[in-house]
């Protein structure tokens, strides 16, 4: 399957395929290809992982979007940067960054789950304390540089962690941010 074979209407369980396949069928700049699903750990440690995202959720009291929660009992990110520089964070990363940081909202909770080219472009998700689970969570993308308040450097990336990972799979030049035509995006 190449980048243009992903539809527009995949459900979560074929969307987190797509994106799992994708990062298995990867060749690193090692030259070699890395499993990055959780299909070998035990059940005892797919409970575990369980009960760490139920406890996050109910900690901070919030609900991660569930093609996130799907990626994330599959995988625990990628490790490594794939093929566009793009680092999907481990969960445990990505939790322990709302115990170490303030938030700029107060009714808002922005967390970050990946980045590209180690922290040149970082992708959040802008969840609202207390939503409803049926309400979209948007991706925003957030550029460190210049430097400033980060509310500024932030910028709408897609109106869904699903709508993100069907731009990962087939326009990952929008999501880092490198445009086609030379502009930036």
């Amino acid at each position: 399957m190449n980048r243009l074979d992903y539809g527009a209407s995949m459900s979560h369980s074929e969307l987190v395929e797509a994106v799992l396949r994708a990062w298995n069928d990867q060749v690193y700049a090692d030259g070699a290809r890395y499993a990055v699903g959780r299909e070998a750990e035990s059940a005892a440690e797919v409970a575990e992982f369980e009960r760490a995202l139920v406890d996050f959720e109910q900690r901070h009291d919030l609900r991660l979007p569930p093609a996130f929660r799907a990626l994330y009992r599959r995988s625990d990110g990628t490790g490594l940067m794939d093929a566009n520089e793009i680092i999907f964070w481990p969960f445990d990363n990505i939790a322990a960054q709302l115990d170490i940081n303030a938030q700029p909202e107060a009714d808002a909770v922005w967390l970050q789950f990946a980045d590209f080219r180690l922290g040149a472009r970082q992708f959040l998700l802008r969840l609202h304390r207390a939503g409803a689970s049926d309400r979209p969570v948007p991706v925003h993308a957030y550029a460190p540089y210049p430097p400033g308040p980060f509310l500024d450097g932030t910028s709408p990336l897609a109106d869904s962690f699903e709508d993100f990972l069907q731009l990962y799979l087939t326009e990952p030049d929008r999501v880092v941010g490198r445009a086609t035509d030379g502009r930036s995006a």
